[in-house]
């Protein structure tokens, strides 16, 4: 055997190895980020379902592009039995320009892990709704007419 032709099947050797690891590793990234999509349609309904209301302060905005929703992301600080939390949640288009830092958005919240929530965008704070209780409100409040 001449020695190139040793290297060729080293080589060869080492493509092979490569293209397994290069598979192997695209199966385990793709079943890691479908996990994970999974992880937080779980718990947005959860959360949904059997979350409180609170208020939170939009704390700042990341640009699309920068963050796994392709949208805009914001980050937002909310208080329960007087701990502050932080989180950031995605919001449709039409809302993420009509927001901005410092506003007061209203969002879901598990009373037995705070630290999940999620923002309700169907819903609009309302200066008549007051300062929520320390564990949040089951209903949003109505206002007086």
């Amino acid at each position: 055997m001449k020695r190139s032709d040793f290297f060729i099947k080293v080589r060869d050797f080492f493509n092979k190895r490569s293209e397994f690891f290069y598979m192997l590793f695209s199966i385990l990234l793709l079943g890691y980020m479908i996990f994970n999509v999974i992880e937080e349609k779980v718990v947005d309904h959860e959360v949904i379902n059997h979350g409180v209301y609170n208020l939170a302060i939009i704390k700042d905005k990341e640009k699309p592009g920068k963050n796994k929703y392709g949208s805009k992301v914001f980050i937002y600080t909310y208080f329960v039995n007087g701990v502050q939390f932080e989180d950031a949640g995605a919001m449709s288009p039409d809302l993420s320009y009509i927001h901005k830092v410092g506003d007061t958005i209203i969002i879901k919240f598990l009373p037995a892990d705070p630290e999940k929530s999620t923002i309700i965008e169907s819903e609009t704070y309302k200066t008549c709704f007051g300062i929520p209780p320390k564990n949040g409100w089951k209903k949003l409040p109505k206002c007086k007419q």
